[in-house]
């Protein structure tokens, strides 16, 4: 990938995605299960980390339950605030969950959530809710022409996402909080960069059978 030092970049091989749609489980379906299993305990008790829901799963449910039920049944190497869940990740809670994401594309988007203003240097902003929205509204329509893409978080606070095959061949697409796309599709023998909105973009795809969106390493 293009070296890029005003970015945090996060790759991994597009090959070893599997979708799992266990992880984005309902946060009340998860309260209803430790529940349901805490029943009959003592106030002191704690349950096994072996019978506990995986820690992907705490992290992204724990935010609603009470402290009286965390001080029950969380091991406490699990984070009990509801800080552990960023605002762009709870912003976008129903259109992760209905994504199709793997849990490892998730999880990269998580930590990029997570980090704060300053991040870099002073001035750099934390990712935006609404720029992680609007490439959930662009994958929902493309995922199935796609393979899943590398992700990056901008100084501005814009989602950045990549898919790469050489320094030859590879698409950039910078998504805007206000529904704009920076794109750029380099195919080693033509470049096309510009701005469009998601209408504009899905076409300009399609019509060059997805590839645009199918490169990996």
């Amino acid at each position: 990938m293009p070296a890029n030092s005003s970015a945090i970049s996060l790759d991994f091989d597009h090959r070893s995605l599997e979708p799992n749609p266990l992880v984005f489980m309902q946060p009340n379906t998860l309260v209803e299960d430790i529940k349901s299993q805490s029943v009959g305990q003592t106030s002191t008790s704690i349950m096994p980390i072996s019978t506990f829901p995986t820690t992907s799963m705490v992290i992204r449910s724990i935010y609603s339950l009470t402290e009286e039920l965390l001080s029950e049944v969380i091991p406490l190497r699990v984070p009990r605030s509801s800080s552990v869940i960023p605002d762009a990740i709870r912003a976008n809670w129903q259109a992760l969950a209905t994504s199709g994401l793997s849990e490892r594309a998730y999880l990269y988007l998580l930590k990029l959530a997570k980090k704060e203003a300053g991040w870099r240097e002073p001035g750099t902003r934390p990712l935006e809710g609404r720029s992680l929205g609007e490439f959930l509204k662009f994958w929902m329509n493309v995922r199935s022409d796609a393979s899943e893409p590398g992700f990056s978080l901008l100084p501005n606070g814009n989602l950045q996402v990549e898919w790469y095959c050489d320094d030859r061949h590879f698409t950039e697409l910078e998504f805007r909080s206000n529904g704009l796309v920076l794109f750029g599709f380099f195919d080693g023998s033509s470049e096309i960069e510009g701005l469009a909105n998601l209408d504009e973009l899905k076409p300009l795809i399609a019509s060059r059978d997805y590839r645009y969106l199918k490169w990996s390493q």
